[in-house]
């Protein structure tokens, strides 16, 4: 079953067959989000811990060839010559193997931040509407906690007010699930119109706000 599917009709004010409610109810996202980091986890550290052992093994030649050169001194120096370049050689791989290392254990933290930031934007709510590019929303949603840790990720005392600046920032992009945006008279008795007698955002039908985000495009 495509939770993506699902997901898109639910936004779009679709209505669901018993088998995808069914589906999406039963459906964790921060499971499916911790599952698939723990498995590209498991993964980089088979092969990291392949590679290690493969940079072990190298570093042993090298100091076998290191004491070889030792040994041969002046007897020979096309040997010596030899010599020092194997070892410059494997030298060499062993620092690909570590650049390696060092690669794998990044993209799995980068893995494990991404995951962080989905089930936070899967939490609050936050859907966009037709006539923007969502790459490029959800690209600045991730951008507004760029400075924070990856620890701080888990603190909705950190993250929270950071979702609700975003939300305020960009809700002209946001779908209104506050049922105020249909139009028409608010709760302060104006009738919603800016300065110019356009609608302001938050009085905007979802229809209204993307037609403005075109104009603006």
């Amino acid at each position: 079953m495509n939770i993506a599917a699902i997901l898109k009709k639910v936004a779009n004010g679709e209505d669901l067959t018993d088998v995808e409610k069914k589906a999406l109810a039963e459906y964790d996202p921060q499971k499916a989000i911790d599952d698939a980091a723990a498995a590209a986890r498991r993964k980089a550290e088979e092969r990291q811990a392949e590679a290690e052992k493969e940079v072990e093994g190298l570093k042993a030649s090298v100091a076998d060839l290191t004491a070889k050169i030792e040994d041969a001194g002046n007897a020979g120096k096309s040997d010596l010559e030899k010599a020092q370049a194997e070892v410059e050689k494997l030298a060499g791989r062993v620092k690909e193997r570590d650049e390696q290392i060092a690669n794998m254990t990044a993209e799995v933290a980068k893995r494990e931040r991404e995951g962080k930031i989905g089930a936070i934007m899967d939490g609050s709510g936050i859907t966009f509407i037709e006539g923007v590019d969502k790459k490029i929303m959800k690209g600045a949603f991730v951008t507004s906690f760029a400075n924070l840790d990856d620890k701080d990720l888990d603190d909705q005392n950190v993250t929270g007010p950071l979702v609700e600046a975003f939300r305020t920032a960009n809700k002209a992009t946001i779908v209104d699930k506050s049922g105020h945006g249909s139009g028409g008279n608010g709760h302060d008795g104006s009738d919603g119109s800016g300065p110019s007698g356009d609608k302001t955002p938050d009085k905007q039908t979802t229809e209204e706000r993307a037609a403005a985000v075109r104009k603006i495009q």
